[in-house]
C-alpha cells in the first residue's frame, strides 16, 4: 500500500509530464490532498518532493515553465490546511537547530519573517538570500548595535535587496523568532555560528495557530514602530 507522500509523488509526477501544471491538475493534487490529510512533517517531505522532481526534469523542460509548475505545487499544498498541531524542539550545540532553521526557510512559500538578535551564519545567510531570490517576500528585524559586529550578515543582507528594519533605541531588540507560512520558530538560539559550535541553546518549532497570530502580530507591530 502506497504511503500519502508515494501517492501524491505519483500526482505530481504525472502533471509534470507536459512541463506545466493545468488548471484540472491542479484542482486533481488540491482534491487528493483534502483526502489524504497531510500533517505539517508529511507537507514539508511533499515539498522537497516537489524539488527533486523538478530537478529531474530540468534538463527536458523549459526552466520558466518549471518554475511555474514548481510554484503551483508548492502553492496548492502550502493552502491545504495543516490536520493537527505539532510541536518540536532542538538544542544546540550541533546541527539541529540550524539545520532545522533552513530547512524551514527552504520550505515557505507565502512569507518569512524573521525578528532575531543577530544573524552571522553564512549558511543560514546564504539560504535567506536563494530564498529571495526565488521570489519568496523575506522581512528581517534586528538589533542596531548587533548590526555592526565582526562578522554580521545583516547589511550583507540589505545589499541583495532584502528589506530589515531596526531598532531605533538604547534597549535591544532582543527576541529570537520567526514566522514562515504557518510555522513558527521561538527559542534562546541566535543565529550565530557559535551558537550551533559551542552554545548550550534551543529552538521550539510549532503550527499552532494561536502562538502563530500572537507572534504574527508582534513581528507586525516592531515592523511598523521600527519603519
Amino acid at each position: 500500500m502506497k504511503s500519502n507522500i508515494e501517492y501524491l509523488t505519483g500526482i505530481l509526477n504525472q502533471s509534470l509530464k507536459d512541463g506545466l501544471m493545468t488548471r484540472s491538475e491542479k484542482k486533481s493534487l488540491r482534491d487528493a490532498l483534502s483526502e489524504v490529510e497531510l500533517n505539517s512533517r508529511e507537507k514539508i517531505k511533499l515539498m522537497s518532493e516537489v524539488k527533486r522532481l523538478a530537478h529531474q526534469q530540468s534538463a527536458n523542460s523549459d526552466t520558466q515553465n518549471l518554475v511555474s509548475w514548481m510554484y503551483e505545487a508548492f502553492q496548492t499544498i502550502a493552502k491545504n490546511p495543516t490536520t493537527e498541531v505539532s510541536h518540536s524542539a532542538y538544542f544546540s550545540p550541533g546541527e539541529e537547530c540550524r539545520q532545522r532553521i533552513i530547512n524551514t526557510l527552504n520550505s515557505a512559500v507565502r512569507n518569512i519573517d524573521i525578528c532575531v538578535f543577530t544573524i552571522s551564519d553564512d549558511s543560514i545567510t546564504e539560504t535567506i538570500i536563494e530564498r529571495h531570490g526565488q521570489g519568496i517576500p523575506v522581512r528581517i528585524i534586528s538589533d542596531n548595535d548587533k548590526a555592526f559586529d565582526r562578522g554580521s550578515d545583516l547589511f550583507r543582507l540589505r545589499e541583495r535587496g532584502i528589506e530589515i528594519r531596526f531598532d531605533a533605541g538604547p534597549a535591544h531588540m532582543h527576541h529570537k523568532f520567526a514566522v514562515m507560512d504557518e510555522t513558527l520558530l521561538t527559542g534562546s538560539y541566535n543565529w550565530t555560528r557559535s551558537a550551533a559550535q559551542r552554545n548550550y541553546e534551543n529552538i521550539l518549532v510549532t503550527n499552532e495557530r494561536g502562538l502563530l497570530k500572537e507572534f504574527t502580530k508582534e513581528f507586525d507591530q516592531l515592523w511598523s514602530i521600527f519603519a
